[in-house]
C-alpha cells in the first residue's frame, strides 16, 4: 500500500491541535541510542544501527557514534543514501546481501 502515516504524523496532529511541543523519545533522537548501549553494554564502535530510512534510522545512530549499514529495501533509496550527510557507513541492497557479507 506504500507509506503510511508514521509516529511523526500524528505527533504533529496532536501538537496542532494541543499547542504543546513534547519530548521525543523515539529515532533519530539519542536518548534511545543510548539506552539500547546502556542495555547491550556495547562500546559504541561495536555497535551498529541497521536501517532503512536515512533520516531516523542512519542519522540517529551518526549521531550516537554507532556503526551505521543501510539496506535499499525500504524506504530510503541507494542513491539517496549515498548522497545523504552523513552516508551511511556499510550499504547494502537487503539484509540477505547484509547476511552473506556477515558469513564471509
Amino acid at each position: 500500500r506504500g507509506l503510511e502515516p508514521g509516529a511523526g504524523a500524528l505527533l504533529a496532529a496532536i501538537q496542532a491541535t494541543t499547542g504543546v511541543v513534547p519530548k521525543t523519545y523515539g529515532k533519530p533522537e539519542p536518548e534511545m541510542f543510548e539506552e539500547a548501549l546502556r542495555i547491550l553494554g556495547t562500546p559504541r564502535p561495536f555497535t551498529g544501527m541497521l536501517g532503512d530510512r536515512h533520516e531516523t534510522d542512519i542519522a540517529g545512530g551518526a549521531r550516537a557514534g554507532l556503526v551505521t549499514i543501510a539496506v535499499t529495501t525500504g524506504v530510503s533509496r541507494e542513491e539517496e543514501l549515498r548522497a545523504a550527510s552523513p552516508p551511511p557507513d556499510y550499504l547494502f541492497p537487503s539484509v540477505a546481501e547484509l547476511c552473506a557479507a556477515l558469513e564471509a
